[in-house]
């Protein structure tokens, strides 16, 4: 659908910045296979969850970047991150090797 808000004013922003893009550092498409989609789909779900109300609770002051930040991390850790970024490495690896 049609971006709205700060969706589209990031799109645009994202956009204006193509001309200055230095192409040999952008990542080309990957393919996953069926198994890697489904690690990472379950992965980037509950990361993604995650990260967002964690987001609106540092925002709101919910959450402190001092004292909380070392255990947000850790939780993204015991979410299956490391894994995450294992199997999309491996992926791009297997897609853009030279």
């Amino acid at each position: 659908g049609k971006l709205t808000g700060l969706d589209a004013w990031a799109n645009e922003m994202a956009a204006q910045c193509i001309p200055y893009t230095d192409k040999s550092k952008v990542v080309g498409k990957i393919i996953y296979t069926l198994e890697e989609e489904e690690i990472l789909s379950e992965i980037r779900t509950n990361i993604t969850t995650y990260f967002q109300e964690c987001f609106v609770r540092f925002v709101v002051g919910d959450m402190d970047l001092d004292d909380d930040w070392d255990a947000y991390l850790k939780e993204l850790e015991d979410m299956g991150l490391n894994e995450y970024l294992e199997i999309a490495q491996n992926a791009y690896n297997r897609m853009h090797k030279k």
